[in-house]
């Protein structure tokens, strides 16, 4: 099927196609552009290891270098099972993806293809220039806000607080993986179907106002983040590639632009309403 997702056309098969038809449903593109990035997905019994030079490996995860010049990353359980291998040429423009799930994990073999195609996903954005923030996305008078988090911390939780105390005034964009690219005048956010657990994503693309990352607190407080702490903290979240150092670097230089374009908070909340009455005042202060 051909979608675009944060500008970027591509043209994508997977094995379970009905799934996929409905989260992509609002990225469906023209398939008269042509494409700029190529992904497949394919559930199989058994996933064989080609014979190649490893170039990177750590812990499960490894790299290899195809004679070719593509490159091939997998993952090897400690039973010995390989459990994904992903074939991709340099810059990520094509990806082909085999997931062979373990009989007794949590997952389904649909989980997976949904998490690798993500992650591909982000990969050639990375080569394009942008990032994908793992974050709850939202637009608030059409400027866009991230929250970002590690799991658990409530991310979603304080975006439906914005929801249900702004109302009409607040548009999910995504709730787990926003993409966001440089414009002429600033940053995009842009909302992609790959959004964690829930469906809370919308093909929306808006200029980002700020990003902010959370922390639990007894007390609602929102302050500026230094650069440093600011960058310290994106790279905990930003969706990166442990095993591709060209990428690595790319992601890097991107984050720092960032921090110089967009300002980036803490905000220390509670799950009452008025941590989003907090952070929306810090965050559009004079507006």
């Amino acid at each position: 099927m051909r979608i675009c997702v944060a500008d970027i056309p591509m043209e994508v098969e997977t094995t379970d196609t009905a799934f996929f038809a409905r989260r992509f449903a609002a990225y469906a593109a023209n398939k008269d552009v042509p494409p700029q990035m190529t992904m497949t997905s394919t559930v199989v019994p058994h996933i064989e290891v080609p014979a190649a030079e490893e170039v990177w490996g750590c812990h499960n995860l490894h790299m290899l270098r195809l004679p070719d010049g593509r490159f091939c990353v997998y993952t090897r359980l400690q039973s010995g099972h390989i459990r994904h291998l992903t074939t991709y040429a340099p810059k990520a423009e094509r990806a082909d993806i085999q997931v062979s799930p373990p009989a007794d994990g949590n997952l389904t073999p649909t989980d997976y293809e949904y998490v690798y195609t993500g992650q591909e996903f982000a990969y050639r954005l990375g080569y394009l220039g942008g990032a994908v923030l793992h974050g709850s996305a939202i637009a608030y008078r059409g400027e866009g806000v991230i929250f970002s988090a590690p799991s658990g911390t409530g991310k979603s939780t304080h975006t439906t607080l914005w929801k249900r105390c702004f109302g009409a005034d607040v548009e999910y964009i995504n709730d787990d993986k926003p993409a966001l690219r440089f414009s002429d005048d600033g940053v995009t956010v842009y909302g992609t179907p790959w959004s964690g657990k829930t469906d809370l994503n919308n093909n929306l693309a808006v200029p980002l106002r700020a990003v902010v990352f959370l922390e639990r607190g007894e007390k609602n407080h929102i302050e500026r983040m230094s650069p440093v702490e600011a960058l310290f903290r994106m790279g905990r979240e930003i969706v990166r590639p442990y095993s591709d150092m060209t990428l690595e670097k790319k992601l890097a230089d991107f984050m720092t632009e960032l921090t110089q374009r967009v300002p980036v908070y803490r905000l220390a909340c509670t799950m009452e309403s008025e941590a989003a009455t907090v952070s929306r005042d810090g965050i559009f202060a004079g507006k």
